[in-house]
């Protein structure tokens, strides 16, 4: 809802992606954020932890307004005024709490746009037919890559690669992984073969604190490496 389905949006409160997650809710949920790469901007990773934290919040309020109304505004802040409203002797469902006006917005703006896909016709509204299919699939390589490798090896546009990998902030796998591609469902498989096999061996890189790789052995510096190289996979997103 606050993305508008926008990977690349970014919030004043610094909340990225399709899910909005700010930095350390996103690493809680295993969205690494590092020098080059962003999970928060992945389309799978952060929708995975999406249903992961929405998951939560539903099993902890048991109830989807009160998850949702949680996961915008913060589960503290929805426990608080359920606190409070027990407290009065007034009901606790969402309707009934004062939250912030954002999230008494957000809430019910989820809900009118989850109930418009459902049934369509029930508002008069003709959405757009699309194919229940995969649009792209997943490729982990051994090692990394370049965007321009990817694209030289594929014939891809690096445009398509970017918008299809918003995860990636410097047109490059991080030398120490993770050594994921998303590309078209389309790809031919003798490609997907011949980008597996082109990869670079794992690297082992010196980086600062923010994770920004350092040439000067003068710096402070973390070594970090992969202790085994990923064995080549593939894995698709479907609309179901």
């Amino acid at each position: 809802i606050e993305s508008a389905y926008d990977p690349m949006a970014l919030s004043r409160s610094q909340a990225a992606g399709l899910w909005q997650f700010i930095p350390d809710t996103g690493r809680l949920y295993g969205l690494e954020q590092s020098w080059y790469y962003d999970g928060r901007r992945d389309p799978l990773a952060s929708t995975q932890a999406a249903y992961d934290y929405l998951t939560k919040l539903n099993d902890t309020f048991n109830s989807w307004e009160l998850a949702l109304a949680a996961y915008n505004a913060g589960p503290g802040t929805v426990s608080r005024a359920i606190k409070r409203n027990q407290a009065l002797g007034l009901a606790t469902d969402f309707w009934s709490l004062k939250l912030p006006a954002e999230t008494m917005a957000y809430v019910p703006r989820f809900l009118a746009v989850a109930a418009l896909f459902k049934s369509p016709e029930s508002f008069n509204v003709q959405l757009a037919s699309i194919p229940n299919r995969s649009h792209f699939r997943t490729i982990t390589t051994p090692g990394p890559l370049s965007l321009n490798e990817v694209a030289s090896l594929t014939g891809l546009s690096p445009q398509l690669l970017r918008d299809l990998n918003p995860g990636l902030r410097r047109d490059s796998n991080a030398p120490n992984g993770p050594f994921q591609w998303h590309v078209p469902a389309s790809l031919d498989v003798a490609l997907e073969n011949q980008l597996i096999q082109s990869s670079g061996p794992v690297r082992v890189v010196a980086q600062n604190n923010s994770g920004k790789p350092i040439d000067s052995p003068f710096l402070p510096a973390t070594l970090v490496s992969a202790s085994d190289t990923a064995p080549a996979t593939t894995t698709s997103f479907s609309t179901d």
